[in-house]
C-alpha cells in the first residue's frame, strides 16, 4: 500500500504578492492547519500576502508546514490539508507509508495523531 495523498487542487487567485518566514512566536497563534496552539516561545512559519485586493497573514506549526511541502503539489494549501488526508485515508492511503515521506518527529507524531482523530481512537 502507498501514501497516494496529493495536496494542491487549489483553485484560488494567485497573490499579487507572498512571503513565507519561520519566526518566534511572541504571542499565541492557532495553526491554519490544525487549528492547535502554537505557544509564545515556539517557532512557527508565518506567510502573508495579497489576494483579491486583501492582505492576509497566515500561522502555520511547523510540523503542518513540512506536511504541505512533502505533500503539496502547486504550493501551499491554505486550510484543507487535513480534508485532503481523510479523503486519501478512506480511499486506502497507507499511515505507515505517509509517515515514511516526512522526516521530523513531530511531523511523524501530527500525521499519526490526525489519523488517530480520523479513526476516531483519539
Amino acid at each position: 500500500m502507498s501514501c497516494d495523498v496529493s495536496l494542491g487542487d487549489y483553485d484560488g487567485d494567485e497573490a499579487q504578492f507572498y512571503s513565507e518566514c519561520q519566526v518566534m512566536a511572541r504571542k499565541a497563534h492557532t495553526c491554519y492547519e490544525c487549528r492547535e496552539a502554537i505557544q509564545p516561545g515556539t517557532r512557527y512559519e508565518r506567510v502573508t500576502g495579497k489576494w483579491d485586493g486583501e492582505v492576509r497573514t497566515y500561522c502555520f506549526c511547523l510540523a503542518c508546514s513540512e506536511i504541505q511541502r512533502e505533500f503539496a503539489e502547486r504550493g501551499r494549501t491554505f486550510g484543507n490539508t487535513w480534508d485532503e488526508f481523510e479523503n486519501a485515508w478512506e480511499y486506502g492511503a497507507n499511515l505507515q507509508s505517509c509517515l515514511n515521506r516526512v522526516q521530523t518527529v513531530a511531523a511523524k507524531e501530527k500525521l499519526r495523531q490526525q489519523w488517530l482523530k480520523y479513526k476516531r481512537l483519539a
